[in-house]
This record gives structure tokens, C-alpha cells and sequence, in this order.
């Protein structure tokens, strides 16, 4: 809890305000493997505003669920 309350004061001092967002839901997320000799590759990306920075990530992995690859 101490250094919660030190980051707290510390961003305060540069002037920072502290709003902590609000949940508004939860989504349970379920990954499932391929099925037997075929690749998955999960994706995701996001952005902020449009035009302006946006990035994305991917993983590929096999039937045993072992990671191939990715992309950053």
C-alpha cells in the first residue's frame, strides 16, 4: 500500500491527475487448440485515433498447443 501511495504523490507533483477506471464488464475468453496437423494464429491490435499510432501483435501455435512463431 506504501508504494501505491508514494506513485500517487509522485505523479501528483508533475501535475498528474489520477482517475481509475470504472469495470464495466468482464469477458470470459476461452482459447481451444487446432485440431490435429493444422496452425492457429491469434491476433490483436489496437489504435489510437485515426490516423496515429497502431500496432499489432500475433502468435502462431500447433495442435500440441507449442508456439511457432509470432509478430510484434
Amino acid at each position: 500500500m506504501k508504494s501505491k501511495c508514494k506513485s500517487s504523490l509522485f505523479l501528483k507533483s508533475f501535475g498528474v491527475d489520477i482517475h481509475p477506471r470504472q469495470v464495466v464488464s468482464y469477458v470470459l475468453v476461452f482459447w481451444f487448440p487446432p485440431t490435429s496437423h493444422w496452425f492457429k494464429c491469434n491476433t490483436d491490435g489496437a489504435t489510437k485515433g485515426s490516423p496515429s499510432i497502431s500496432g499489432c501483435r500475433g502468435i502462431f501455435r500447433h495442435h500440441h498447443t507449442s508456439i511457432m512463431g509470432c509478430f510484434f
